[in-house]
């Protein structure tokens, strides 16, 4: 044999084209388990084969020895049934019994029984010694008898019984023994032969062509000088080919371990001056080898390290950690192959910790089974610093995404939806931030926008890159509409085109509502100061119209009692007297527009008002208009002018007739009582929250647009045709519901109609109160009266009919001048009757003064109007009443007449 290489020194290798150094002596040697493996597989073969055809052949004798005895044997029983024939017809007992004897005889026949057609039977034995045996009855045939035939006898179509035959099958049992032993031995022959001769050939062309390439690769396997092969020609083809493609493999193999040998020097260059940590670990995790770049990563030389576990220069935590991935990565070697990773921290001499990436993978040490493991070690403790403050950072983030009250959102450039937290999800009209995006829908599809504020927003983005506070309406999952505001910018990085997008949602519906709310209070204060200023400019021109009419309607007076007698002229003074009486109307609705406060208002059912205000409209409403009421007994009562409520009802559904006049329609008023709560008395300016009376007058008119809506309660604006209207009669209503602490609102849209509802508090104190009656007018006797007015004739108006009805009167147009005469008076003035507006002093600040002196006499104040005078104010000047101008004789005579009654009760 030759040497092989495990007694050769380390290094040394064998070149492949190396002659050997001796003969090959090929000694056979069987292997135990390819040798048996063939040999029992001919030998099965073989068996399997030879004992089929045996018994094919066996089967077919066997079969056809049978049907030559039961032929022979159906022969004998024919012949004996044609012997018996003529005897049994001849009734010749002793020929049948002769018959029947001689077929017994026999070696084949053992018993026969003739049965006759009444019934009676008769059994005919051969003896074992010789002989027939007789016996009458049927009588069970003999152990040796296995075959039974049975035959009819007739002659001539007559049946004369019936025989019954036991056949013997000895002669076919011998015959089909000696049968079966000669196809046994055959077979055994046979199979032996093809055993012998199959072996032979497989050894010869298999076994030991195969033990030779065995041997020659086992020698080249041990590093020894591979033998020759015989030429191919010496083996079968395929074994041949097998041949050469072995020593083929081992030439490779040859060229490759001598590149391996190069490639392990290069390797280990670059292992011993790479900056990673290089090293070797065997089973049991002990380092075999260390690269020396442990001198810098842990100020250890590579000889301090070797021999020590691997775990050994991890902390604690780490170790344990690196045990588990050892026992990882044997396994993946072993079973599969793989690379197993981890992050450990190592101690250095000094004790610091060093964080490290190991790579772990199966090092193959030149035979199938992995001896050592191979792992590198990467410095990334600056990696886990960027690491921990990135993950430091993000968790910030995320806290401040995942709990902003803004909804963030990012998308792709395309728009497709990556992310949003809660309060975005919430926003839109989700329960949790993944259901949006587990759909993945475009972002513009998510908010839902409009096709206007869609194409808006994208423009805006596509010129300017960014979108800064967007406004617009959407509409949330649920279908309820939201109002956000949309803020959208780029994420680029290193000035690249952006990426993504990311974008933030604010809920401003209720910034919205609150704009809207106070939008429409501004609009109301604004039309109410409007109002308030027209009235306070309406309001001094009423006073002196007041005065002027006071004036007329005095003298008209004064001029008709002289005149009684002539009826032309009092027919003047009668017309007179009507054009004052409407100018006095229109300034009593311009005062209640500026809101007059000295009327009293009493408990009282509206619907009463109402009702008889509608009965009077009815009348006077075309039948082609349908009017519809819906007033409900029982309503709480309201502290009211019922004067006043009838007007407003009466110009409501006035203004209503006029929209529908020229064509049909319906005019529906309706009572209810309402309780409005803080935020609907929002939109409602001097309302307060609680119980309410709503009167509500709908139309079906022509409507109004918002423009006209804006101005209805202006003083005289109309849209009715010049000499329809006066513009007073909504100004009127508005004044009044105002005085009355209510509030009025107006619903109409163009071609659908108009909707006034007005809204009055319920009062506090239901029981109403029963009207006074007018005391009677009486004369005067001499009282002591006072009149001031800076109005010269209304003065001389006054003075004239209070001294026709027997008053001693003075008069001032002045007030200073007034309150000189009642200080430095003689005699005290019985009543002062006193104008509020007038200058340098008004009326107000006269009986203040007075009453600073201690006059106590009663002052009575007139005026046209009297603005914002509180009741205060009038308790403290001791103001007994206040009364508008201008006065007709009869109601100033009561005027004077009650308050010097109630001066002599008080006296």
């Amino acid at each position: 044999m030759l040497p092989c290489r495990a007694a050769q020194p380390r290094g040394c290798h064998l070149i492949s084209g190396a002659r050997p150094r001796a003969l090959l002596i090929m000694k056979p040697r069987l292997r135990i388990s390819l040798s048996w493996l063939l040999v029992s597989a001919v030998a099965l073969a073989s068996i399997l084969m030879t004992g089929l055809f045996g018994w094919l052949g066996y089967s077919v004798a066997s079969r056809w020895m049978r049907e030559e005895t039961a032929a022979r044997l159906d022969l004998l029983v024919n012949e004996l049934e044609w012997n018996v024939e003529i005897p049994l017809w001849n009734f010749d007992d002793e020929q049948f019994a002769r018959v029947i004897e001689t077929a017994l005889q026999g070696n084949d026949i053992r018993a026969v029984v003739f049965q006759e057609p009444n019934g009676m039977a008769e059994t005919f034995i051969r003896r074992l010694g010789g002989g027939m045996l007789r016996q009458p009855g049927i009588v069970a045939p003999p152990e040796f008898a296995s075959i039974e035939k049975v035959v009819e006898v007739r002659h001539e179509g007559r049946f004369l019984g019936k025989l019954r035959v036991w056949v013997s099958d000895e002669t076919l049992a011998g015959q089909l023994r000696r049968l079966r032993v000669t196809t046994i031995a055959a077979v055994g022959l046979i199979c032996v032969s093809l055993v012998v001769l199959l072996y032979w050939m497989i050894w010869k062309w298999v076994l030991r062509p195969i033990q030779y390439l065995e041997h020659y690769s086992r020698v080249a396997s041990e590093g020894c000088a591979r033998p020759a092969l015989p030429a191919r020609e010496s083996f079968v083809t395929e074994i041949g080919s097998l041949g050469d493609s072995i020593t083929r493999t081992l030439d490779l193999l040859d060229a490759r371990f001598a590149e391996v040998q190069v490639s392990e020097a290069k390797y280990r260059l670059l292992a011993e001056h790479v900056g990673d940590l290089i090293w070797t670990v065997d089973r049991a995790g002990v380092l075999a080898y260390i690269s020396p770049s442990c001198r810098a990563l842990l100020d250890f030389a590579p000889e301090e390290l070797r021999g020590r576990t691997f775990a050994s220069l991890l902390t604690p935590a780490s170790a344990t950690i690196f045990e588990r991935m050892l026992e990882e990565a044997w396994s993946m070697a072993r079973v599969r192959g793989g690379v197993a990773k981890g992050e450990y921290e190592m101690v250095s001499r000094a004790g610091t910790t060093v964080w490290t990436e190991v790579v772990l993978e199966g090092l193959n040490g030149g035979g199938t089974e992995q001896r050592q493991l191979v792992g590198a070690s990467r410095d990334i403790t600056e990696r886990k610093r960027y690491e921990t403050e990135l993950r430091a950072a993000e968790e910030k983030y995320r806290g401040i995404f995942e709990h902003s009250p803004l909804g963030l959102v990012q998308c792709t450039r395309e728009g497709r939806l990556l992310a949003i937290n809660p309060a975005g999800a919430r926003i839109l009209g989700y329960e949790s931030s993944e259901e949006p995006v587990a759909g993945a829908p475009s972002l513009l599809d998510l908010v839902n926008l409009s096709a206007d504020d869609r194409q808006r927003l994208e423009a805006q983005l596509e010129s300017a890159g960014y979108v800064e506070n967007f406004e617009c309406e959407i509409r949330r999952r649920d279908g309820t509409l939201r109002w956000i505001s949309v803020a959208v910018s780029s994420l680029a990085v290193d000035g690249e085109a952006p990426g993504s997008y990311q974008a933030s949602i604010e809920d401003i519906t209720r910034r919205k509502n609150a704009e809207d709310t106070q939008a429409k209070m501004e609009q109301q204060l604004r039309r109410t100061q409007k109002l308030e200023a027209i009235g306070t400019l309406a309001g001094g021109i009423a006073h002196d119209f007041n005065n002027i009419l006071g004036i007329i309607l005095g003298y008209a007076h004064f001029v008709r009692e002289r005149v009684e007698d002539r009826p032309e002229v009092v027919a003047d003074l009668d017309c007179m007297q009507k054009a004052t009486d409407r100018g006095r109307n229109l300034v009593r609705q311009i005062l209640t527009f500026c809101r007059r406060t000295a009327q009293e208002r009493k408990p009282g059912d509206v619907r009463i008002v109402v009702k008889e205000a509608v009965g009077f409209l009815r009348s006077t409403v075309p039948a082609s208009i349908q009017i519809v009421t819906e007033l409900p007994e029982g309503l709480p009562q309201v502290a009211m002018d019922s004067t006043q409520i009838y007007q407003v009802v009466l110009n409501l559904c006035t203004n209503s007739v006029h929209a529908m006049r020229g064509g049909s329609g319906k005019l529906t008023v309706t009572l209810e009582a309402v309780y409005l709560d803080q935020d609907a008395v929002r939109t409602l300016p001097g309302l307060v929250p609680g119980s309410h009376i709503k009167l509500r007058v709908a139309d079906t008119g022509h409507g109004m647009d918002e423009q006209t809506q804006k101005r209805i309660f202006e003083p005289f604006f109309t849209t009715k045709a010049p000499g329809e209207g006066t513009g007073l009669g909504l100004s009127v209503v508005h004044g009044i519901v105002r005085d009355h602490r209510g509030a009025v609102s107006v619903y109409s849209r163009p071609g659908e109609g108009t909707a006034f509802n007005v809204f009055l508090p319920t009062a506090r104190d239901a029981a109403a109160e029963a009207p006074e009656a007018a005391p009677a007018i009486a004369r005067g006797h001499g009282e002591r009266i006072l009149y001031v007015d800076d109005e010269p004739l209304l003065a001389d108006y006054v003075h004239r009919g209070l001294t026709q009805l027997g008053y001693q009167v003075a008069t001032c147009t002045h007030a200073p001048q007034a309150f000189e005469q009642v200080v430095g008076a003689e005699q005290t003035y019985d009543l002062i009757i006193t104008d509020y507006a007038m200058p340098k002093l008004t009326g107000l600040d006269l009986a203040l003064r007075l009453r600073a002196h201690g006059i106590e006499t009663p002052i009575v104040m007139v005026s046209g109007y009297f603005g914002d005078l509180q009741p205060d104010a009038l308790k403290a000047a001791g103001i007994a009443e206040m009364v508008y101008k201008p006065v007709p004789q009869a109601q100033l005579a009561q005027l004077v007449e009650r308050h010097l009654q109630r001066r002599v009760v008080i006296s």
